[in-house]
């Protein structure tokens, strides 16, 4: 613990910040929820998140009430393996919410493919004591590769103004390389032949999640103890952004494993999450544009 208190206040004397306020919102109680390894706001129903746990589960969705942190209804995807999910994002277009999973986590960097699972957010039978497994049939599966090769990515967010998914590379901090910044189409349909092209770079290490937010001008990325907040301020492109300087990071509470974050719906602040049991679910407010201004790479 000492090391761990030590490594914290360390980095947030690097950062030159102090913590930003936050606030436990909610436990996630469902011990059917052992590895969160992502996060994201219901665009159906307002206080709940969807969330999914990591490599090796079974290919089920939760929506968790941020009030009570029950379990609010359980979704599976019919015919999907969860050999490695790592993100989720949500986004409405057309009158209509989505969800999109990421099968995308690869430690060892050895996939020949990848997966995205996208489907319309089904409705929930609130009414029911005993609602059971809901399958989902039908939806999108995007399989794709990457344009430079194998690579292990945790964070995903969807660019509506330009109808694009965003994927941001994880390379741990012990391993060479530079953290790459990939697109994809969003699709109208399944597909096994997509190509995801690199539009950036990050010279920070190890992200664990992305998220965009309602608007499109704010994206925020997420290693394990720390977020980094990027603005747009004009008409400019993610990968314009995304290929200048990296915000100054801000502090997150300290969490086991954190592996998720989503935007609240008024932008202000972030929820995050963490792997591991009964885990909270913590509301961090964001930096003022100020007070999060570019540092030099």
């Amino acid at each position: 613990m000492r090391f761990l208190l030590f490594l914290m206040f360390a980095f947030i004397a690097e950062a030159k910040c102090e913590p930003p306020a936050y606030k436990e919102v909610t436990i996630v109680k469902s011990s059917k929820i052992d590895e969160n390894s992502g996060i994201d706001l219901s665009a159906r129903y307002p206080g709940a998140v969807w969330t999914h746990n990591d490599s090796g589960g079974k290919p089920y969705l939760f929506l968790v009430s941020l009030k009570t942190g029950d379990t609010l209804g359980t979704i599976e995807l019919a015919h999907s393996i969860n050999r490695d999910w790592e993100d989720i994002t949500t986004y409405s277009q057309g009158g209509k919410s989505y969800i999109v999973v990421g099968d995308t986590g690869d430690n060892l960097r050895r996939r020949k493919g990848y997966q995205l699972c996208i489907f319309e957010e089904p409705g929930i039978d609130f009414t029911s004591t005993d609602p059971g497994i809901q399958k989902i049939e039908r939806w999108i599966d995007l399989q794709f590769t990457y344009e430079d090769g194998p690579k292990n990515c945790e964070s995903i967010g969807v660019d509506l103004e330009r109808n694009k998914i965003i994927l941001i590379e994880k390379i741990y901090p012990e391993l060479a390389g530079i953290s790459g910044v990939y697109e994809l189409d969003i699709p109208a349909k399944s597909s096994d032949k997509a190509v995801a092209r690199r539009i950036a770079e990050l010279s920070s290490k190890n992200f664990s999640a992305m998220d965009i937010s309602d608007d499109g001008r704010a994206l925020i990325v997420r290693a394990y103890h720390a977020g980094y907040l990027y603005r747009r301020t004009g008409g400019e492109s993610w990968a314009e952004v995304l290929s200048g300087p990296m915000p100054r990071p801000f502090i997150f509470p300290m969490q086991k494993q954190g592996e998720g974050v989503c935007f609240t719906t008024d932008g202000k602040a972030v929820l995050i999450s963490t792997e591991k049991k009964r885990q909270p679910i913590y509301e961090v407010e964001l930096p003022s544009a100020s007070a999060s201004a570019s540092a030099s790479r």
